[in-house]
């Protein structure tokens, strides 16, 4: 399992990127480093990713898109996603990130063809695959990383950033999203979110939830429904179990102490709750880790 993310007071991800200068990231990973699932965030850069094999599901902004081997997403600048799996099927992706500002930033020219990209009425994503008219940013994402190790990646980076902006202003500037989306919908739920991660380990109720989106029950439920398409206290748990795995992984503590700390009433409700979200128990899900060298050192 992989480091937890790191998130700022808006819940935009913190973005660990290979080269701060140019706010670019690059990394190849499967799907199962994940345990199957990304946590649903946002953040400030455009985000790509490419299925190498394998297939996966992602959530834009509640609209469930199937990746199949050979096909990528592009989800733009602070759109809600996330990526996951729930047969548990692995997939083999390359995942970037750039930032628009250093790109863009001073550079006229360069401001006149990705801000439009990225500004209101921008599309929040576009697949593509590696055969098509997309074959073009495929290639680039894939180039990306496997530059990432060069002693001169500052350079590859600039190179390849600049190609995987021209290619999507080739894809999107006919593209106009046309969609109804409700921004302030979107900035309640997020506000939710926040909470959630931030009282977790509490007591937590849908009268809290809805509390903090100043709204009724029903309609906090719609919201999480339409979005992440689960209910408000589904997500409540689930988030509990992966902060629990985390720890389980990470850590040494015991199995009652990783119960509390997640918020569970009880121990007895914990495994069971774990057991059927993970196919597992808590021990058997740290002695598998352990075996893969993830354990707690």
């Amino acid at each position: 399992m992989n480091a937890p993310a790191r998130f700022r007071r808006d819940r935009s991800e913190i973005v660990a990127y290979n080269n701060e200068e140019l706010a670019v990231y690059v990394r190849r990973a499967y799907l199962s480093e994940y345990d199957y699932a990304f946590e649903a965030h946002w953040h400030s850069d455009i985000e790509l990713l490419v299925a190498l094999t394998g297939r996966l599901d992602y959530n834009v902004d509640g609209e469930i898109v199937h990746l199949r081997e050979g096909e990528g997403i592009f989800v733009n600048s602070h759109h809600l996603h996330c990526g996951f799996s729930d047969e548990r099927a692995e997939c083999d992706m390359i995942c970037a990130l750039l930032h628009p500002q250093p790109f863009s930033e001073g550079n006229t020219r360069a401001e006149k063809y990705i801000l439009p990209l990225i500004g209101s009425g921008a599309k929040p994503y576009l697949v593509f695959g590696r055969d098509g008219e997309g074959r073009g940013l495929f290639e680039a994402v894939c180039e990306l990383y496997r530059h990432s190790e060069d002693a001169a990646f500052h350079l590859f980076a600039l190179a390849c950033g600049y190609r995987i902006w021209a290619e999507l202003y080739a894809l999107l500037q006919t593209k106009a999203d046309t969609a109804e989306r409700s921004p302030e919908s979107l900035r309640l739920l997020k506000q939710m979110l926040l909470f959630i991660r931030d009282n977790y380990h509490r007591k937590l109720t849908l009268d809290d939830l809805a509390s903090v989106g100043a709204m009724c029950k029903s309609s906090c439920a719609a919201l999480f429904k339409h979005y992440l398409h689960k209910t408000p206290m589904q997500y409540v748990i689930e988030y509990r179990l992966k902060k629990a795995a985390e720890q389980l992984v990470l850590t040494d503590k015991k199995i009652i102490e990783i119960s509390l700390d997640a918020g569970f009433p009880s121990v007895s409700y914990f495994i069971e709750a774990f057991r059927k979200h993970y196919g597992v128990s808590p021990m058997k899900y740290k002695k598998r880790a352990f075996e893969k060298g993830g354990a707690a050192k």
